[in-house]
């Protein structure tokens, strides 16, 4: 028992003196700059983060926005296309509705002309300017050549959006007829029970019912459009053929 306190008392006494004991002044002084770097700072070295900028930048390969570009350059003329196949479609059923309408429209000026000419009293002369004896000469668009605003005109319409206009010319070559058959463009109907004179079984054709009036009209509507419709009418029918 007194030996363990005598060796614990010497290494307590050990212990004190180190303490006093003043440590070698290269303890107390840093490393040795000549020195080579231990491990430890090679450690630290290593793992300090580097300034902004230290680092070399990387290379970029682009290919993705290169993609990204192409695909959008593609959604875009395919929005486009759809945009002017929006258009185009509704342009189209514009015109159709418009051309529906003004054949609707020219009926009035069919009706009208052919009342026209059924009061004339004298179809030897020219009347008015809208009426000729003699077949007018057709200018470039195939209708009779014509001063169309001077013709007689009708509003058609609601609001009147439609302005119509006839001309009429009796289809013979000369004003004062003297051979209707040669001179003139008749109609002819099929006579129903006759027998045709060859005996081939077909219906005859009755003479000329009468002389053929050609009925020119002219719509013009919304921005301009202008609209020619022709009918052939004769003095003996009940309304226009």
């Amino acid at each position: 028992m007194l030996s363990i306190r005598q060796h614990g008392f010497d290494f307590f006494h050990s212990v004190a003196a180190c303490a006093g004991r003043a440590l070698p002044a290269a303890a107390l002084r840093g490393p040795d700059p000549s020195a080579s770097p231990s491990a430890a700072t090679r450690v630290l070295r290593r793992t300090r983060p580097r300034a902004a900028g230290a680092y070399p930048p990387s290379r970029q390969q682009g290919v993705t926005l290169i993609v990204v570009l192409v695909l959008l350059l593609v959604t875009l003329l395919g929005g486009l296309s759809m945009a002017r196949m929006s258009e185009v479609g509704s342009l189209v059923a514009g015109n159709v509705a418009f051309k529906e309408r003004a054949l609707q429209a020219s009926e009035v000026g069919v009706n009208t002309a052919f009342a026209a000419v059924l009061a004339l009293a004298n179809d030897n002369g020219d009347q008015g300017g809208w009426y000729s004896a003699t077949l007018r000469a057709p200018n470039e668009d195939g209708v009779p050549a014509v001063d169309w605003d001077r013709m007689p005109l009708v509003q058609v319409g609601s609001r009147g959006e439609f302005q119509v206009r006839y001309f009429v010319d009796r289809q013979c070559t000369a004003a004062i007829v003297s051979d209707v058959m040669r001179q003139c463009l008749l109609r002819e109907s099929a006579s129903k029970g006759a027998v045709s004179a060859n005996n081939d079984g077909t219906d005859a054709l009755d003479p000329a019912a009468g002389q053929q009036f050609r009925i020119t009209v002219r719509v013009t509507g919304p921005g301009g459009s202008t609209t020619f419709v022709q009918s052939l009418v004769t003095k003996g029918a009940t309304g226009p053929v």
